[in-house]
């Protein structure tokens, strides 16, 4: 089905190249035949620069996750310019998901052209300096500029059927459109064009992410497929409302007219190293009321994904986990037993706004203060043990067996230290994610 979609988006784009006496380029390798001979190098002609911006820390209140479509995605990562800010969020924190970024930008292309002075046709930056980049690399990219804009026209049109006559055909196209863009399967598959659609993406999604923080924000990781961002808030009724007047104001910019932002996720705590390394807890559901936002502690859902796990002996590998859950686990509760504490003693009719305010400045101060002292007594005990435990267990193996996985054959210097040295240098790397107690875990 994908490939029906795919063909007849190639079908539209070849009928309106040709209706513009444009000499089509089809060819069954994956590079555009434009006559004459290609000298250059195939192999990484489809190749864009990614980038990247890391920030890594901690999150304690609740974040929210946006997530796009897969069928925006491409190839696997291949489109996916990534912001990834790493930090401990101890506030409510929100995934969500980005639908048709491709076509937005598409149609956008000129106002960001506008914005930019004319710069969506230069792609000095997109193509990598070398023995490989010629002036023929140069002049294809601007001369693909034309069939940008039959590929324009032909995504309007699309849009037109499927708003006013409810075409699913036009639909899908719209759907498939950067997955056939990006397919070397496509007989009119144009890395030139590709690079050049992905350029105006980036601007696109990077204008985004600077309106996100100029809405108040917190942006923890970004790439063209999700957004997670830090709601500073406590609870989930408050974020869920943050995050509804957050979208709403944003689908008021015409620059994101197309764009289609939805929560996907919410964690209450959030641990965040990078897309691969991450752990949190996560809100069991979505449509969260007032009375239900204190789940019980059976209910709470740890998510656990390390990939850095991976690379500790088998043995070791579930302390890990245990460890840095609880690092989560202990300080949350803490939070969500002083809320609900402080939410009985409250006398509504004495109650201040500034006394309000200046409580709930207070309170995470008391949980890092609860944290930093829970460092130095529960974790460090239990640390001491899980060591002594490790010890023993590979007290009088051989150096072969103390390796463990099969993935320290990638580094020979993996587990040089032992295995108990090891787990304290991952549990040390993860826990120091969080600056405030950074300076506790690492001094």
């Amino acid at each position: 089905m994908v490939l029906a979609y795919e063909g007849a988006s190639e079908s539209g784009h070849t009928a309106g190249t040709e209706l513009r006496s444009h000499v089509l380029w089809i060819s069954d390798d994956g590079i555009p035949d434009l006559g004459g001979t290609y000298e250059g190098d195939t192999c990484f002609a489809d190749e864009v620069i990614q980038p990247a911006l890391t920030y890594p820390g901690a999150y304690r209140r609740i974040s929210v996750e946006l997530k796009s479509k897969p069928l925006e995605d491409g190839r696997v990562d291949l489109a996916s310019g990534v912001w990834p800010l790493a930090n401990l969020h101890p506030h409510v924190v929100m995934y969500l998901l980005i639908h048709h970024l491709a076509v937005n930008s598409l149609l956008k292309s000129s106002q960001v052209d506008e914005m930019e002075g004319g710069s969506i046709g230069n792609f000095e930056n997109d193509i990598p300096p070398g023995p490989n980049a010629t002036e023929t690399d140069y002049n294809d990219a601007s001369l693909c500029l034309p069939a940008f804009q039959v590929l324009k026209q032909l995504i309007q049109r699309c849009i037109s059927d499927a708003v006013s006559s409810g075409n699913v055909f036009a639909d899908a196209i719209l759907q498939h459109l950067y997955r056939w863009l990006c397919s070397p399967r496509s007989r009119l598959h144009d890395p030139a064009l590709h690079r050049l659609l992905h350029n105006v993406m980036k601007k696109v999604f990077a204008l985004l992410l600077a309106e996100f923080r100029k809405l108040g924000a917190n942006v923890i990781f970004a790439n063209f497929s999700k957004i997670i961002i830090d709601t500073g808030k406590v609870d989930l009724p408050s974020a869920r409302a943050y995050c509804d007047s957050l979208l709403k104001t944003l689908q008021t910019r015409d620059l994101f007219e197309w764009i289609e932002l939805e929560p996907l996720h919410y964690w209450h705590s959030l641990l965040f190293m990078d897309q691969y390394n991450y752990g949190g807890i996560q809100a069991k559901t979505q449509n969260v009321t007032s009375a239900d936002s204190s789940d019980g502690d059976d209910d709470i859902d740890i998510v656990s994904s390390w990939n850095i796990a991976e690379y500790l002996p088998k043995a070791t590998q579930d302390h890990f986990v245990l460890i840095v859950s609880e690092f989560l686990y202990v300080p949350w509760k803490y939070m969500k037993e002083q809320v609900a504490c402080r939410a009985a003693m409250r006398d509504d009719t004495s109650c201040t706004p500034s006394i309000t305010i200046m409580a709930a400045e207070n309170l995470e101060g008391q949980v890092v203060d609860y944290l930093r002292g829970q460092i130095g007594t529960y974790f460090a005990e239990k640390l001491l043990t899980i060591v002594s435990d490790i010890l023993l267990h590979f007290k009088g193996k051989g150096k072969s067996e103390s390796v463990g996985p099969s993935n320290s054959e990638l580094d020979p210097h993996l587990h040089k230290g032992g295995a108990a040295l090891e787990f304290i240098k991952h549990i040390c790397a993860v826990l120091a994610l969080d600056q405030n107690v950074q300076h506790d875990i690492l001094g």
